[in-house]
């Protein structure tokens, strides 16, 4: 099967197709080091100078040479999904439209942040939310999944056994990320850097809540700024020169209430 990755989705109509059928010729011509980079270059150049109709018309011309050829459809997946504008969007929906007797000719798979699925409700994208067979939404992860999930990745990066993360410091991440699992690998991952910035073997509950102040800006302690106090004109006649008043104005107090 093809696989046609798109990552980068703040592109036009044209973009994205241009994306999609460099993508497939790479997949058809094996590479053969810079002969394969010449070729790329070219195939880009061609792309470039075709409009979206004929495009459209090389990219329905190669998927239906995949049914003919009894070869999987190809599965497009475009991540950060929730970018992609609504003509876009559309133009993805235009492209599902090409059908065999059996089954589809392109298959989609789009991932995004919660926004995509706000987005997906508008008007104008009611026929592409019919098209969509199945919608899966990830929930954040409860304490216990997050433990297991944190261990989890430690594992795959090659250390299967001990605790570098106490316990402790994996609830204080957790709570601060609300569960989701993005938040939660950006926060172990500076949290191995400064362990290791410190000649630590371990994260504990106080570097991974310097952590959190540090990169969501979550401090507890109100910064104090000691500005001039301001003086303020007592009386102004037209024309005549301002009278200042001797006493600064009192700072507002804050309400700990």
């Amino acid at each position: 099967m093809i696989t046609i990755h798109v990552t980068h989705t703040t592109v036009d109509r044209e973009e994205l197709l241009r994306i999609i059928l460099h993508q497939l010729h790479e997949a058809s011509v094996p590479s053969q080091g810079a002969v394969f980079h010449s070729r790329s270059d070219d195939e880009s150049s061609r792309l470039a100078a075709l409009s979206r109709i004929e495009l459209i018309n090389e990219f329905n011309s190669f998927v239906k040479g995949q049914y003919t050829s009894h070869r999987p459809p190809p599965l497009l997946i475009i991540d950060e999904a929730q970018n992609l504008s609504v003509e876009v969007l559309e133009e993805v929906r235009l492209l599902t439209n090409l059908e065999g007797p059996q089954q589809k000719l392109l298959q989609v798979l789009m991932v995004g942040q919660p926004e995509l699925e706000a987005h997906l409700l508008k008007p104008e994208l009611r026929q592409l939310r019919q098209r969509i067979a199945v919608n899966a939404l990830l929930e954040p992860l409860r304490f216990d999944d997050a433990l297991e999930y944190v261990a989890h990745r430690m594992s795959c990066a090659g250390h299967p056994s001990g605790e570098i993360f106490r316990r402790a410091a994996v609830e204080a991440i957790w709570f601060a990320s609300e569960g989701y699992p993005r938040t939660i690998n950006i926060l172990c991952d500076q949290a191995l850097v400064t362990a290791f910035a410190m000649g630590r073997k371990t994260v504990d509950a106080t570097m991974a809540q310097e952590v959190i102040e540090d990169v969501l800006c979550l401090s507890t302690e109100k910064l104090k700024f000691h500005k001039p106090k301001p003086y303020v004109v007592s009386s102004f006649d037209g024309g005549a020169t301002p009278t200042v008043a001797a006493r600064p104005i009192e700072p507002l107090r804050e309400s700990h209430e």
